[in-house]
């Protein structure tokens, strides 16, 4: 995130506090919907930065 790039997390514990909405938010125990969000965020690596701006400006 700190990179610009977009991320996939689990939805779990803290995570969402920290990622907020500048990840993609998924519960890990459903593996399509995880895939689904790893194909996401592999399509849009390729236009890291315009994809996911919002992980650009939130850094820990």
């Amino acid at each position: 995130m700190a990179c610009g790039c977009p991320v996939a997390c689990s939805n779990l514990t803290s995570v969402p506090e920290v990622a907020g909405d500048a990840a993609l938010l998924r519960d890990p125990r459903d593996v399509r919907s995880l895939a689904a969000a790893m194909r996401q965020v592999a399509a849009a690596s390729e236009r890291c930065g315009a994809a996911c701006p919002p992980g650009g400006r939130r850094t820990c």
